[in-house]
């Protein structure tokens, strides 16, 4: 994620599947102008067919702090 603002910006990734990704960091605090790595890990499932897997969804939440 890349924080093109001058004020620090903290997300939080959620899933519609969370029993099946792991996200790393979930949350975390972007300084202003700064880029920050987050990592998406999918789950080994048996039985799961692609086509659930299509239907996921990743959406991030953020907002401006004034640290």
């Amino acid at each position: 994620l890349t924080n093109p603002s001058s004020s620090h910006v903290i997300f939080k990734v959620k899933t519609t599947a969370p029993d099946r990704y792991i996200v790393r960091p979930p949350c975390a605090i972007v300084a202003p102008n700064d880029t920050f790595t987050v990592l998406v890990y999918l789950q080994s499932q048996e039985g799961s067919s692609r086509g659930s897997m299509e239907k996921d969804k990743f959406k991030i939440f953020f907002t401006y702090s004034m640290i």
